[in-house]
């Protein structure tokens, strides 16, 4: 299986997203500072699969 041109183009920026997410994680977790409510608003498709990942690990950042 080989990706089109625009999956290609795709991938690249889903690439990025990762590691911009992965940095956001990681600033945050270094913060002294992390209080209050977290509201997110997302395309059901990407909730369906970021959310349940990202909540899973929710304790881990929040919590050590």
């Amino acid at each position: 299986m080989t990706l089109t041109l625009a999956g290609e183009r795709f991938y690249q920026h889903a690439q990025i997203m990762q590691q911009r997410w992965e940095h956001a994680k990681a600033d945050v977790k270094r913060s002294e500072q992390s209080a209050g409510t977290l509201r997110i608003a997302t395309h059901n498709t990407l909730a369906s699969d970021f959310l349940p990942r990202w909540e899973a690990n929710y304790a881990n950042m929040t919590h050590n």
